[in-house]
């Protein structure tokens, strides 16, 4: 599971990918976006479509879909038996 990188320039239209592999289609992955206070922003399912590599984008929106600020973000990726947070800095 890993992201395509790790600062996004939300000005420039940029959304962030998401790239989770798991080993047979159907299984279902949970995605959370937390701010560095620690409050969760934004949450999600996916439901893979093939075995191996799958992607997701961000639109970098939280749940009331507004654009989020500046700043660090943890992405929280849940699935296939595996669970991994990644950090991604939002650049306006």
């Amino acid at each position: 599971m890993a992201l395509d990188r790790n600062i996004v320039y939300a000005s420039r239209g940029e959304t962030l990918k998401i790239r989770i592999r798991v080993s047979a289609p159907g299984i279902v992955v949970k995605l959370k976006g937390y701010n560095l206070s620690g409050e969760l922003i934004r949450k999600g399912e996916y439901t893979a479509a093939v075995a191996g590599w799958n992607e997701v984008e961000w639109d970098l929106t939280n749940d009331a879909g507004r654009v989020v600020g500046q700043g660090i973000y943890f992405i929280r990726i849940e699935g296939d038996g595996k669970s991994v947070i990644r950090k991604v800095y939002i650049v306006k």
